[in-house]
């Protein structure tokens, strides 16, 4: 059953096989789209938002960063 041939589906055209397009028509380079460059304004509107979401992110928490005062403060008392 695998090897009978795909029909058609209009009734008129039933007994006729279907036909495909090539794989070399479909593959040209001018039936690609071609995709359109960000215009500067939505350019803008993201790099808003990226600022905006990087406003809230913390790399190193604060007791973190005190912990590492600390220990600076520590190594320069050894030090002096």
């Amino acid at each position: 059953m695998a090897d009978t041939p795909r029909r058609h589906p209009d009734p008129d055209r039933r007994n006729q096989p279907l036909r495909f397009p090539s794989s070399t028509s479909c593959s040209t380079s001018s039936s690609t789209p071609r995709p359109t460059p960000p215009s500067a304004k939505l350019r803008a509107r993201c790099g808003r938002l990226a600022q905006q979401a990087l406003v809230s992110t913390q790399l190193i928490s604060t007791d973190v960063l005190q912990s590492i005062e600390a220990m600076i403060a520590e190594i320069d008392k050894k030090t002096e």
